[in-house]
């Protein structure tokens, strides 16, 4: 579909187009790869490495592709959207969600795309992740003290359960 809402990652030689309606993975040529139909009302697209992220912001739906089509989908559960995604060079994987248990979620991803570490964070909301490496999260979260918004960096050990480090952002 042309619009001028599409967005794209090169990976190699071959481009990520995502849209409102589908996700397409094409070679030099502009020859379908691989594709998949999508519903998205906020697409958003990222890349880290030799792979991209497309996830649909306050929706359900997440898919990790490479230069040779789907690696990983993931569905959100009922009124827990997916609020931002991001891949690092490495290819380790954060997902930030919602969670009607808590004020957010971040889920990581190995490499492998098996889920290694889970946080959810009850006393701030988790607007964004990152992994650093292969050992570190960081993650920006908001919240309130004396009646003025406040942001933070909180730094995870992805082999620990309590944050490492938590920085006031002015």
């Amino acid at each position: 579909d042309a619009s001028s809402d599409n967005h794209f990652a090169v990976l190699g030689d071959r481009l990520v187009v995502l849209s409102n309606t589908g996700l397409s993975v094409l070679d030099r040529d502009g020859e379908e790869v691989w594709s998949t139909s999508v519903s998205m009302a906020s697409p958003a697209l990222e890349q880290g490495g030799d792979r991209a992220v497309a996830y649909d912001v306050g929706g359900s739906e997440l898919y990790v592709v490479d230069q040779d089509g789907e690696l990983l989908h993931l569905t959100a559960g009922e009124g827990e959207p997916f609020i931002a995604a991001n891949l690092n060079e490495d290819g380790y994987l954060a997902v930030t969600a919602q969670r009607q248990t808590s004020k957010g979620c971040v889920s990581v991803y190995d490499p492998d795309l098996d889920l290694i570490f889970e946080f959810n964070s009850s006393q701030r909301f988790v607007t964004d992740a990152c992994v650093v490496g292969d050992s570190h999260l960081a993650a920006v979260t908001l919240g309130q003290e004396a009646g003025t918004f406040v942001s933070n960096l909180v730094i995870y050990r992805l082999d620990e359960e309590e944050p490492g480090a938590d920085y006031d952002v002015t």
